[in-house]
Formats: C-alpha cells, sequence, structure tokens
C-alpha cells in the first residue's frame, strides 16, 4: 500500500486531497481587507480597562443568532461560552478534561470515518478509543458508566454529508445510556446548501458542549475562529478570557454581519462543486459522488477493488448508508474548487 507522500504527485496533479482544507473566499478576502484598511489600532488599546475581556461574548451571541436557522443553542443550557483557535482547541480541552477527571480510565467514543482529531487527542491522553460503525447498535450493549463521552459531527466529517438519523441516535443514546456526555462537532456547518435542521432541544439530552469554527464555512482557517458552547466551564480554556486574537473576533463579527446566513457562501458555490467533480474525473476517470458539503465529494467501492488512492482515502469499510460491503472513499476537492472560484471558473 502507498502512503500519502507516495501519492501526491497524482493528488496534486487530479486536483484532491486527503485532509480537508478551507477555501479563502472572495466575501472573506473583501471584509479581512476592509478590516485591515481601518487600522483597528483601537482594537489594542487600553488593556488595563479590560476591555479585551469581553470582546469574544459578542461573537458567541452573534453565532447563536448566525446559525439559528439550523440549531437553536439554548444558552439556558450551554451556560458557558469559551472562545477558541478553531474547533481544534475546544476539543483538545474538553478531552484533556475528561482525562483529568476519569484519571485517564475513560473510552471515546466515534463512528469509524471520523474527524482524525478525536482519536489523536484521546490517544495523546491514553484514554480507549471505541470506533462503530454508523450501523452499529452499541448503545444497547456493553457497560453503562459516566466515563464515556461520544464525539459526533454534523455534517459529518465521515462524508460530508448531513447524517439525518441524528437526532434519532440521539433519542436513544439518551435513554439506554444517559450518563454518557456527547460533544456535537458543528465544525462544517456553513459549508452545505442543503436545507437541514439539528434538533438537540428534545433529542439532545446528552449533548454537554457544541464545537465550531469558521475556518470551513468561511475560509478563515489562519484566523482561527471558532468556540464552544458548554454545560459547564472548560478549565483549561478559561484564560481565552485574555490570550485571544481581537483582530480575528472582529473579523468573526463582520463575517456574521456581511454573510446573510450559514446557506448563502454554499448556495453561491455549489455550482462549481459539480464542475470541479467534472474536472477532476476528465484527469483521472474517478467517479465521484458531490457531497452536501461543497468542499467534498465521496464514493463507494468493494474494497478488493481498491487501488492505492482508494486504500489512501477510504474513511471507512462499511458505509451504512449503502449495501454491505462497500468502502467509502473521500476526497476534498478544494485544490480544484480554490481554482476555479479565483480565476471564475
Amino acid at each position: 500500500m502507498s502512503g500519502l507522500k507516495d501519492l501526491e504527485p497524482f493528488m496534486n496533479s487530479a486536483g484532491v486531497s486527503r485532509m480537508v482544507y478551507a477555501i479563502p473566499w472572495p466575501e472573506t478576502r473583501k471584509t479581512r481587507e476592509q478590516l485591515w484598511e481601518q487600522k483597528p489600532h483601537r482594537l489594542y488599546t487600553h488593556p488595563c480597562s479590560k476591555k479585551q475581556d469581553g470582546m469574544h461574548i459578542e461573537l458567541g451571541e452573534m453565532f447563536c443568532d448566525w446559525v439559528k436557522p439550523i440549531i437553536r443553542i439554548d444558552r439556558s443550557v450551554f451556560r458557558a461560552f469559551h472562545m477558541t483557535n478553531g474547533s481544534s482547541e475546544a476539543v483538545k480541552e474538553i478531552i484533556a478534561q475528561f482525562a483529568v477527571d476519569t484519571r485517564c480510565q475513560g473510552s471515546i467514543h466515534v463512528f469509524e470515518g471520523e474527524y482524525e482529531g478525536y482519536e489523536l487527542y484521546a490517544q495523546n491522553y491514553h484514554l480507549n478509543v471505541i470506533k462503530h460503525p454508523r450501523s452499529d447498535q452499541f448503545w444497547h450493549e456493553g457497560p453503562k458508566s459516566e466515563n464515556e463521552m461520544f464525539f459526533i459531527s454534523q455534517p459529518s466529517a465521515i462524508d460530508g454529508n448531513v447524517w439525518p438519523e441524528l437526532e434519532n441516535f440521539l433519542g436513544k443514546l439518551g435513554k439506554t445510556r444517559p450518563k454518557m456526555k456527547v460533544i456535537l462537532d458543528i465544525a462544517y456547518l456553513g459549508c452545505t446548501a442543503k436545507q437541514f435542521t439539528i434538533n438537540i432541544g428534545h433529542f439532545g439530552k446528552n449533548v454537554s458542549a457544541i464545537t465550531w469554527s469558521m475556518s470551513k464555512s468561511l475560509g478563515t482557517f489562519y484566523d482561527r475562529i471558532g468556540g464552544v458552547f458548554s454545560t459547564e466551564n472548560i478549565p483549561g480554556l478559561y484564560e481565552n478570557i485574555w490570550l485571544k486574537n481581537v483582530v480575528n473576533i472582529e473579523l468573526g463579527k463582520k463575517l456574521l454581519q456581511n454573510v446573510s446566513s450559514p446557506f448563502e457562501i454554499p448556495e453561491k458555490y455549489s455550482p462549481l462543486q459539480a464542475l470541479a467533480i467534472n474536472r477532476i474525473k476528465e484527469r483521472t476517470g474517478r467517479i465521484i459522488i458531490p457531497s452536501d458539503v461543497i468542499l467534498l465529494g465521496y464514493a463507494n467501492k468493494k474494497p478488493w477493488e481498491f487501488d492505492n488512492v482508494d486504500q489512501v482515502l477510504c474513511r471507512c469499510a462499511e458505509p451504512p448508508t449503502t449495501e454491505p460491503g462497500l468502502g467509502l472513499i473521500r476526497y476534498c476537492l478544494s485544490p480544484t474548487l480554490e481554482q476555479m472560484v479565483n480565476s471564475n471558473h
């Protein structure tokens, strides 16, 4: 089996990648340039007044309003808000605190093919990682304890699609494993033109934190704008009251003002997703299905038909939405898509 490095020439010529790269959309570049033109030195002045300490609070409230067409984040339940460097810092600190609370005896549960960071951070803290196929009825089996945490993304990082069974899954989990904490990762929210909602008010009683980021939705990966709403404070993030980039917080606010809804950018650029897939097919002959997330595409193949590229890009051995025995291969389309955006197609 070839490694990712061995396949870099193919990936580069095909215009795809394994890692999901954000695209700095023209709307984001314009907003960033407008902010720079303002020379926002005022954001840095008079730190002794502590005016910077609360700058992130307005951004959190604006984000709640921005995502309200999809998910209602009840601040009476998720009372704590921490500004973070993208969503990855939030995930890392949640896992770190879980390791402390369980004395590294806890278990992190994920679906096969989920965001790799969940597993890597958990392993760094010597936690047990349990992977489940999405079709697995694991909540009916095994011991039930307080030392369990489940990470799940919606839209899903597995294939870039909205998982229609999320609420059903959360509802069953709440009934059968009420002590298991669920971390809902909405980092891909704002990347799909597909209309959908996430109802955690009734179904998500186990959800103890919601992590979010503007990296992929608004193309601010290197600005590191993200946060977490949680039912209780996360000790490792408390110092972020002071340790934050105030200009990037201002950028986040202006983007939420300028981009009217989480659907605006994907609705505008989703036609390019199909064109990008066609262009990749012309280069490689590969059949790719467009994901709900416009940065991604996927394919289902029998594992014994995998070539070297399929082996590297495979997310899970048996996607639950297709016939048994098929593997799911995920492609990031960003290299081709960004080129098309910047060249006006």
